[in-house]
């Protein structure tokens, strides 16, 4: 790779996690002319799970060392695992759905990290990521260019006060672009798979994780019509609503089963072969809502709205504490809806507190 001098103006540390995307974001601010620091997180990795952390490690100083920037390191373990894992597993306990891969961005990443290279480099300018994300003209958080990849899902829990300190210099891009950016500047990153799995598992499953900590029993499975038994699970805590695998189902008759109902005290899964009705509605009402684009919220309000990363966005309108619908939608306790405006701004998301379907439409 051909080493391009310019002149150095603003510090910027690149979150390294030796992949293509933080590789590529460190590349693309260097031939802007920044000075940039490589920086890895260290976090929890438990013994019983197939760990890569340091493998990721050897590749982030490999990417820095081929890029010519320094290399630093961040021990977070013990934040993470106070500010991640427990709220994670307390909320398993309590039969809701969280998702660490949000927690980690807004409690870790932009967090406690950010407030260490703060620390240690004060003359830093911002922080920059390898998420498919932008940051708009006005200073608000915005998809990305490729919607597949697009990560603001898991970023509307970071204040806006963060946000003017962040970057994201792959978000104009799509995925295949930052790759064939790679590959033209000789960055050995470029042929790496992305990372797939939960923000700490990787591909491990719930159900390994959760047996640690959580005490799992099997129980019955119910169908949500009749109330029969009609099959078995494996503890109820692993389970989220609007899953379709994971459980045993007697007789299925080519059927898929969905998990509409979940009860922690008895043990208890229901389950329907449908999750959707057009002619009914959802009234989702949400607790510790991020606003981060007030100018654009409006009581009554339409927007767009995401239930899942990587999902399909359905119209909604916004009424203080809630969300309504005007399809019925499945969605689990603790897992965040993130609504947006049709040019694809984050106005905000909120936690699931309550899922109430009712027949009047919206």
């Amino acid at each position: 790779m051909s080493t391009i001098v310019l002149a150095k103006t603003k510090k910027v540390i690149v979150a390294m996690s030796g992949g293509v995307d933080s590789t590529v974001s460190a590349w693309l601010l260097l031939q802007k002319g920044y000075d940039v620091v490589g920086c890895f997180f260290s976090v929890w990795a438990p013994s019983f799970l197939p760990c890569t952390t340091s493998e990721e490690r050897i590749d982030a100083m490999r990417a820095c060392a081929q890029l010519g920037v320094p290399f630093i390191e961040i021990d977070a373990t013990e934040a993470y695992t106070r500010m991640v894992i427990d709220s994670c597993i307390a909320m398993y306990q309590k039969g809701e759905t969280p998702n660490p891969d949000i927690l980690c961005n807004s409690k870790i990443k932009f967090g406690f990290a950010l407030e260490m290279l703060l620390q240690k480099f004060p003359d830093m300018s911002h922080i920059a990521t390898g998420h498919y994300a932008r940051i708009s003209k006005e200073g608000f958080l915005q998809e990305a260019v490729d919607i597949k990849k697009d990560q603001t899902y898991f970023l509307y829990k970071v204040p806006q006060s963060i946000l003017s300190k962040v970057l994201f210099p792959i978000g104009g891009y799509k995925k295949d672009i930052v790759r064939s950016i790679a590959k033209k500047a000789g960055l050995s990153a470029g042929s790496k798979k992305d990372s797939t799995g939960v923000c700490f598992l990787g591909d491990v499953s719930i159900e390994n994780f959760l047996k640690h900590y959580i005490p799992l029993l099997k129980g019955e499975v119910r169908h949500i019509d009749t109330n029969d038994v009609v099959g078995e699970h494996n503890g109820v805590q692993i389970y989220t609503l609007g899953q379709r695998h994971g459980f045993v189902i007697n007789k299925n008759n080519g059927k898929h089963w969905f998990v509409l109902k979940k009860d922690i005290v008895t043990n208890t899964l229901w389950v329907g072969d449908t999750i959707t009705n057009t002619n009914e509605a959802t009234e989702i009402f949400i607790k510790d809502i991020c606003i981060l684009a007030p100018h654009v919220l409006k009581t009554n309000g339409e927007y767009l709205a995401r239930f899942r990363h990587g999902e399909e966005k359905i119209k909604i309108i916004f009424k203080e504490d809630r969300i309504i619908t005007k399809e019925k939608i499945i969605i689990a306790e603790g897992q965040s809806v993130v609504w947006y405006t049709k040019d694809g701004t984050c106005v905000g998301g909120g936690v699931v507190k309550k899922n109430i379907h009712f027949s009047k439409g919206v």
